[in-house]
């Protein structure tokens, strides 16, 4: 016991207590803002005091618009699939995938929108497939301009200008805190 009452072992176990202290209080804080900042992506944001809608809602949406106009196409032999394998891709990835993966995958459905649109727009459609693929095209056109001015990009970008310079960074670095990404 005679060790344990040497000055360099106080100042060790003190440098040790204080370091973890230090590490565990950056975990937790960085941690809990980080988790606050990408729950918003599921739950919306408040930017320029304003409650904006979440993207994974907005996507949400145009998964349902894009299933809708996967219907009105069988009904006209109209080639869908890459669509549908879209559309199916970005719901199961939906809550369980980063950011920045879903956002690929937002980038493919709206690529694999374009011609679908195209050819229902150039088709001769009952006037009931008329109104629904103009309903579907102004949900999905509508949720991307929602998504586009949801604030959650601003709010990422916000946490990193006003949070993450040293000693944040090197500290979320090291505790491996999951930091925000950017819906981009």
């Amino acid at each position: 016991m005679n060790f344990l009452k040497k000055p360099f072992v106080a100042v060790l176990l003190s440098a040790l207590i204080i370091c973890s202290s230090t590490l565990l209080s950056a975990d937790i804080k960085l941690g809990k803002e980080c988790q606050n900042i990408t729950d918003g992506f599921y739950e919306g944001v408040v930017y320029e005091n304003y409650q904006h809608k979440s993207i994974a809602s907005q996507i949400r949406n145009i998964c349902g618009a894009a299933d809708g106009m996967v219907t009105i196409a069988s009904n006209y032999d109209i080639d869908a699939d890459a669509v549908r394998a879209a559309t199916d891709e970005i719901k199961s990835a939906l809550s369980l995938s980063s950011v920045s993966y879903l956002y690929g995958l937002y980038e493919n459905l709206l690529s694999a929108l374009k011609p679908l649109e195209d050819q229902l727009s150039r088709a001769e459609l009952s006037d009931k497939d008329a109104e629904g693929f103009a309903q579907y095209s102004s949900t999905i056109t509508g949720a991307q301009s929602v998504i586009n001015s949801s604030g959650y990009n601003e709010s990422v970008r916000a946490f990193y200008r006003d949070e993450m310079h040293f000693p944040a960074d090197f500290l979320a670095e090291l505790v491996g805190v999951d930091l925000p990404e950017l819906f981009a």
